[in-house]
């Protein structure tokens, strides 16, 4: 049941973004037209929808008028109604008749209650919909919104709905694209709305037809956009789902013979290349993690070691580099003079100038500077890298603190289960039956071959304890993986770091059964 939920509420989801992505594009294009228009066009244009906007709220209010008028009519009759003595064998009338519209006070209540909850309503249909929205097209649509720039685009609507007659207008004038920046902006608006709406009926709507239609629509439109090659590879991919050799072909061989080098070409060669390229990545997070692990132990020759390994193993600029750069510069900090120290930090700087390691750089180098540090390393310099600590002494192992913070874990080899499916389970769980603890779930790894998933946490060992004898106990949610490969654990933040650096899963078995269970 928890899985069919899951898969509407991704479904809702989807259609969401499919429609805030339609709306961005109605809007733009709805923008440009009145640009295309004459001044004076565009002013009538304008001036005819602020008009029917002020035609319809005054009829709204004239209606709301009316529709309080009316209730209080009702009311009154109700009151005089009821204050009228009827004779107690007399039978009753056609107004206190048993059907419900013979019964003109079952009719009043109803109607009174059918306005307090709804309001007053036109006669239309998908009446519900209570929070519309008319775009500067005329059409009305839905104002459901999904991200923020949706919640924004709103907020303005609404801002600008408050206006009086003369202000709104100015107000839609002011939205209009009218300098080749802003058509540009505009333009490259639609671009991106046209490229999630493919993505989004091909990858989650599984609507092929339509993924076509909006990636070929967006080529059409902006034959130079910067989604051209994804855009055609995935036209490739679609066509060729569909038995269109001839147009799968086509954007084939156009990736082939214009982008040779692309990760696209790639893949169109080799289908197993983002396989191969996610598990290189995959390799590069734990070698990273471990290189982050030798740091924090004070291993830094190892450190410096790991990082020119990486710079040979891994490709150039992966998503990692910036990190590998400042650990190696700091390990350098650690164990060579300042010079190599301010040198290996401009490095940094030059190289990754946008990424937030090169922040951390500079801070440290103002440091340097402002204070005429002389010394041959940089152990007596304040530096703030991320509070980090010092865990992995070597007279540390497991340690015990009850009262310390604590995290329920499940342990299993990697494809052992669906870690998302099981995440999902265990939120609903916590949901029903822990929902005073604000709970989160989150994952990571062990090592290559063994993940974890860590429900954190807990105060004390015993609040982790009654969570862990209440989810081990719950039929239907844990008692279905095999007890060889899945184990379950109450592990202190600490201990999981440990455990994490050592992968000596034997050593906590015995040290949670003496220290837990027992």
């Amino acid at each position: 049941m928890i899985i069919r939920i899951t898969s509407i509420q991704a479904k809702r989801n989807s259609l969401e973004r499919l429609v805030s992505n339609l709306k961005v594009i109605m809007k733009e294009d709805s923008l440009q037209r009145l640009m295309a228009m004459s001044p004076s066009e565009r002013e009538a244009m304008i001036g005819s929808l602020v008009e029917a906007e002020d035609a319809e709220k005054e009829r709204v209010k004239k209606e709301q008028e009316d529709q309080q008028r009316l209730e209080e009519l009702e009311i009154k009759e109700e009151k005089d109604l009821k204050s009228q003595p009827r004779a107690l064998n007399a039978p009753a009338t056609a107004a206190q008749g048993a059907w419900y519209f013979y019964n003109q006070s079952a009719i009043s209540f109803g109607y009174s209650e059918f306005v307090k909850r709804w309001g007053s309503r036109k006669q239309e249909d998908n009446w519900r919909r209570s929070e519309k929205e008319m775009t500067i097209g005329g059409e009305v649509t839905d104002t459901t919104t999904v991200d923020s720039s949706a919640f924004n685009q709103q907020s303005l609507n609404d801002s600008i709905a408050k206006l009086d007659s003369k202000a709104r207008k100015e107000a839609y004038l002011a939205q209009i694209p009218n300098s080749p920046e802003q058509i540009a902006e505009s333009n490259k608006k639609i671009t991106e709305a046209y490229y999630n709406c493919g993505v989004i009926y091909k990858e989650q709507l599984n609507n092929l037809n339509e993924s076509i239609n909006s990636f070929e629509t967006l080529d059409k439109r902006f034959p130079d956009n910067k989604y051209k090659l994804p855009a055609y590879y995935n036209l490739y991919r679609t066509h060729t789902l569909l038995g269109n050799t001839e147009k799968a072909d086509f954007y084939k061989n156009y990736i082939l013979t214009n982008a040779p080098e692309s990760d696209y070409a790639r893949l169109i060669q080799n289908p197993d290349f983002f396989r191969e390229m996610k598990r290189k990545s995959e390799v590069l997070e734990v070698f990273y993690e471990n290189t982050y692990r030798a740091y924090l132990n004070r291993q830094y020759d190892q450190v410096i070691e790991r990082k020119a390994y990486a710079d040979q193993s891994f490709p150039a600029n992966n998503k990692l580099s910036p990190k590998f750069a400042f650990l190696k510069a700091m390990a350098v900090g650690k164990t060579r003079s300042i010079n190599d120290f301010q040198f290996e930090l401009e490095d940094v700087i030059r190289s990754f100038p946008k990424d937030s390691v090169s922040m951390k750089a500079q801070e440290i180098l103002d440091f340097i500077k402002g204070n005429n540090v002389k010394a041959t390393a940089i152990d007596t310099i304040p530096v703030d890298t991320n509070n980090l600590t010092d865990p992995f002494a070597k007279s540390a192992k497991y340690l015990f603190d009850a009262n310390s913070m604590q995290f329920f874990v499940i342990i299993f080899p990697k494809n052992a289960l669906a870690p998302a499916e099981l995440i999902a389970k265990i939120n609903a769980f916590n949901n029903i039956d822990f929902t005073d603890q604000q709970l989160t779930v989150n994952n990571g790894n062990i090592d290559l071959n063994l993940q974890y998933i860590a429900v954190m946490s807990f105060e004390s060992k015993d609040d982790a304890m009654t969570y862990y004898q209440t989810i081990i106990s719950e039929q239907n949610l844990l008692d279905q993986f095999d007890p060889q490969l899945v184990q379950y654990f109450i592990i202190s933040q600490t201990n999981l770091s440990e455990l994490t650096r050592t992968k000596d899963m034997k050593a906590y078995t015995e040290f949670f059964q003496q220290k837990y269970l027992q």
